[in-house]
């Protein structure tokens, strides 16, 4: 999909989709379709920041595969 995403042995994941306003819109356009994800400016982020996923406990596979769905007809 082209976001560089760093490894982490956490079940966090933190990329960079563009500018901060292209983050903004991604971030709420995923808002719209029930994907809760963050975009931070902590320290390390960067200017623009970076959108960070996180999965619970109570994520299954098919949570997994709809926010690489919805990101992948989004970008």
């Amino acid at each position: 999909m082209g976001y560089q995403v760093e490894e982490s042995p956490a079940p966090i994941v933190g990329f960079n989709a563009g500018s901060r306003a292209d983050m903004q819109a991604l971030q709420a356009r995923l808002f719209d379709r029930g994907i809760y994800i963050l975009l931070s400016n902590y320290l390390g982020a960067g200017p623009e920041g970076l959108l960070r996923a996180a999965v619970y406990a109570d994520h299954c596979d098919d949570d997994i595969e709809q926010l690489l769905a919805c990101l992948k007809g989004l970008s």
